[in-house]
C-alpha cells in the first residue's frame, strides 16, 4: 500500500486527522503529562472517602478526600493533605497537679489522627501521638509529665496533623489543685474520697458530677429490748458539684439505753444539700407495760419486750425501714425485743429478732453492705438472740442469766458489727465502725449508757479522673 493511500485513510477531505483511524497510538498519562494544558475549565481527578483510598497506592497518587475535604497525595508511606491547617475550637477539662485528667477537644481541618503537643513556655514537655479523631472531636488523658507540673503553671496545648502541619492556634490551661479531703484512693479510672470523720471536700478541678454514699450514725440498743435502727442511707450516681469547699459532717453512733431507757439516736450525716437521718434507738424493758417504744430515725429501732403497749420506731422514707415489734408473751419462744430496721429491710418481729439487712453498694470498689439494723435481745432464752443485719449491725445479747446457747452475731459490712454476749456479761454487739449499723439489744443486767452501741456514719465521694 502506498504512502498516499495511507494518508488518505487518515485524513478527512478538509485535512483533519481521523482520530478513530489512529489505532496504533496509545494515549497514556505518561505520554501526555508533560504537555501544556490551556483549558480554562477544570481537571477532573479521582475523589472518594478515606475508606475508599486505593489499597496499594504508588507514590504520587493524587485524589480528593471527601471525608476531610482536602486534596491529598501519597508520598510512599502515607497520604498527605495539601490544604488542611488544623484549628482547635475548644478544650474541655482541666489539668491538675496529681492525676491524669481527661481532656476533650473540638477541632476542624484535622486529619484522621493527630499529635497533641504540650508546652510550658517554648519548651515541649510532652507529646501524645496518633490520637484518633472522630466527628471533629477526640479525648485524651493528660500525660504524667504535664499533670506533674506546679500549681499555677500555664500549659499551652496545640495539635499537629498526621503530615506534621501544626494547628493554627493553641489553647492554654493553668494547672490547678486536684480535689482534696478525706482519705483518697483510686479504683481503675475513678478517684475516691472517704470520710470517716467530719471534714471538707474541696473541688478545684472542674469536677461537675460525683457519685456518692452517705450513711448516718446507727441507733443504740437497749436492755432486754430492741436493736438499734441503722443510720439513714443515701446514695446516687450523679450529684452536681461546683468548684467550692463542701463541709461534711459524719453522724456518730449512739450509746445504748438503760433500764427503761430507749437507746440513743444516731447523729445525722450531711453533705452538700443532703442529710442522712441518724438511726432510732431500740426500745427498753422496764417491767409490765412500762417498756419504751423504739426510736424513729433513718431506720427505726426495734421495740422493747412489751409491744402491746408500745410500737417499734419508724424509718425515714427513702433512707431506711421500720424496726421490728417485740413480745412480752411467756411461751416457748420467750419474750424479747424487736430487731432494728435496716436500709434494705424492716427489723424482725419474729424469733430470733434479727436486725434488718442493709443495702449493697460498691462505690469504694468492693460490694459491701451498709446500714444494717441491730439484733434484738431475748428476756431469758439465750438461744433467741437476734443477729445484726448485714451492713454492720451488732448482734443481740443473750437473755438474763443465759450462760449457754447462742448469741447474736454481728452483720458483715465495711466493718462487721460485733457479736452479742452471754447474759449477765456484756451488752449487745456494737454496730460496725463507719457502717451506720445499729447496736444490738443487751441483756437484762446490762446498763449501756457508757457504751456507743451504734456504728458511726460515713461519706464516700467518687468521680472519674
Amino acid at each position: 500500500m502506498s504512502n498516499a493511500r495511507n494518508l488518505a485513510n487518515l485524513l478527512e477531505t478538509d485535512g483533519d486527522v481521523i482520530t478513530a483511524a489512529l489505532d496504533n497510538i496509545v494515549q497514556t498519562p505518561a505520554a501526555i503529562s508533560d504537555q501544556a494544558n490551556t483549558s480554562t475549565g477544570a481537571l477532573g481527578i479521582p475523589s472518594g472517602t478515606t475508606a475508599q483510598r486505593p489499597a496499594s497506592p504508588n507514590s504520587g497518587y493524587t485524589r480528593y478526600n471527601t471525608t476531610s475535604g482536602s486534596l491529598e497525595f501519597y508520598d510512599g508511606s502515607g497520604w498527605i493533605a495539601t490544604n488542611l491547617i488544623p484549628v482547635i475550637t475548644s478544650i474541655t477539662g482541666n489539668i491538675n497537679n496529681v492525676y491524669g485528667s481527661t481532656l476533650t477537644f473540638a477541632v476542624t481541618n484535622s486529619t484522621d489522627a493527630v499529635d497533641v503537643v504540650y508546652k510550658e513556655g517554648s519548651t515541649i514537655i510532652a507529646t501524645t501521638s496518633n490520637v484518633a479523631v472522630s466527628s471533629s472531636s477526640f479525648t485524651t488523658v493528660v500525660p504524667a509529665a504535664v499533670y506533674g507540673q506546679t500549681v499555677g503553671d500555664t500549659i499551652s496545648i496545640s495539635i499537629n496533623n498526621a503530615d506534621g502541619t501544626p494547628s493554627q492556634n493553641s489553647i492554654s490551661k493553668t494547672v490547678v489543685v486536684a480535689p482534696t479531703g478525706g482519705t483518697i484512693t483510686t479504683d481503675g479510672t475513678a478517684r475516691i474520697h472517704t470520710f470517716l470523720s467530719s471534714g471538707t471536700f474541696t473541688n478545684t478541678a472542674d469536677i461537675t458530677s460525683v457519685r456518692y454514699l452517705m450513711v448516718a450514725g446507727g441507733g443504740g440498743g437497749a436492755p432486754i429490748g430492741g436493736g438499734g435502727g441503722a443510720g439513714g442511707y443515701l446514695a446516687g450516681t450523679s450529684m452536681s458539684v461546683s468548684n467550692q469547699a463542701y463541709t461534711i459532717v459524719i453522724g456518730s453512733g449512739a450509746n445504748g439505753g438503760g433500764n427503761g431507757i430507749t437507746g440513743g439516736s444516731g447523729g445525722n450525716t450531711t453533705f452538700n444539700s443532703l442529710t442522712a437521718i441518724g438511726g432510732g434507738g431500740g426500745g427498753a424493758h422496764a417491767g409490765g407495760t412500762s417498756s419504751t417504744v423504739g426510736g424513729n430515725g433513718g431506720s427505726g429501732g426495734g421495740s422493747g419486750d412489751n409491744s402491746g403497749a408500745y410500737g417499734a420506731g419508724t424509718g425515714t422514707a427513702g433512707q431506711g425501714n421500720n424496726g421490728g415489734l417485740g413480745s412480752n408473751t411467756y411461751n416457748t419462744s420467750g419474750r424479747r425485743g424487736g430487731g432494728g430496721g435496716g436500709a434494705g429491710a424492716v427489723g424482725s418481729s419474729s424469733i430470733p429478732p434479727h436486725g434488718g439487712v442493709g443495702l449493697q453498694n460498691n462505690i469504694n470498689g468492693t460490694n459491701h453492705y451498709w446500714a444494717g439494723g441491730g439484733g434484738g435481745s431475748p428476756y431469758s432464752n439465750s438461744t433467741n438472740a437476734g443477729n445484726g443485719g448485714n451492713g454492720g449491725g451488732g448482734g443481740g445479747s443473750a437473755g438474763a442469766g443465759g450462760n449457754s446457747g447462742s448469741v447474736g452475731t454481728g452483720g458483715s459490712g465495711l466493718n462487721s458489727g460485733t457479736n452479742g454476749a452471754l447474759g449477765g456479761t456484756l451488752a449487745g454487739g456494737v454496730g460496725g465502725a463507719n457502717t451506720g449499723g445499729g447496736g444490738g439489744g443487751s441483756s437484762w443486767e446490762y446498763n449501756g449508757t457508757s457504751v456507743k452501741s451504734g456504728g458511726d456514719g460515713i461519706v464516700i465521694i467518687r468521680y472519674e479522673m
